[in-house]
């Protein structure tokens, strides 16, 4: 993939009916080990049933950077509880210091199919103070899910006033690393 020389983190893709294990596997070990070896990072596109896979991967690479994206995609935002693979999940990913967490999509996974559900804040609120909490804002970043978020009706101001109503019990120094200072680290970003 030489148009990928330049970019800053290689992204995973999933089906529906991959081997939920396939980010273990030794060949997809030796591939990673190599983006490492390049200071590039990994974006894991997980779903909650990856997640047992995380800390061996991070184990296995400690060189390597690792971001889950979209929070994993638990499919239980809004309900009363959080699911407890999701959780379980996130905890023993948070225990690896070379993972992270990207706060986004979370607005597409609410009614994946019709983009009809309406949500607030108290939708996601539950999942996102989990991350918080496991991973501490040094350790998470935001990311807007755009242009996909369009399919739902939303737009970047709608999504961008929901995460920050979501982060804004945390310090301000906290608020820092989550808005773009995680981000700028985890990726190398030259911003200044």
């Amino acid at each position: 993939y030489p148009q990928q020389i330049n970019s800053k983190a290689v992204v995973s893709t999933q089906s529906t009916g991959e081997d939920p294990g396939w980010v273990v596997r030794e060949d997809v070990i030796r591939g990673l080990e190599l983006v490492a070896e390049r200071g590039k990072t990994f974006d894991f596109l997980a779903r909650p049933h990856h997640l047992c896979h995380v800390p061996t991967l991070a184990r296995a690479l400690p060189q390597l950077r690792i971001v889950i994206d979209h929070v994993a995609k638990p499919l239980n935002f809004g309900q009363d509880q959080v699911c407890e693979e999701w959780r379980a999940g996130m905890v023993a990913a948070a225990a690896c210091p070379n993972v992270y967490c990207k706060i986004s999509g979370l607005v597409t996974e609410v009614d994946p199919v019709s983009h009809a559900l309406p949500w607030s804040r108290d939708t996601f609120r539950k999942h996102v103070d989990v991350i918080l909490q496991e991973f501490g804002a040094e350790r998470c970043m935001l990311g807007s899910d755009w242009p996909v978020l369009r399919l739902t009706g939303s737009n970047y101001k709608d999504v961008d006033t929901l995460y920050r109503g979501l982060i804004e019990h945390l310090s301000e120094t906290e608020r820092e690393w989550v808005l773009g200072g995680t981000a700028e680290r985890f990726y190398k970003l030259n911003v200044k």
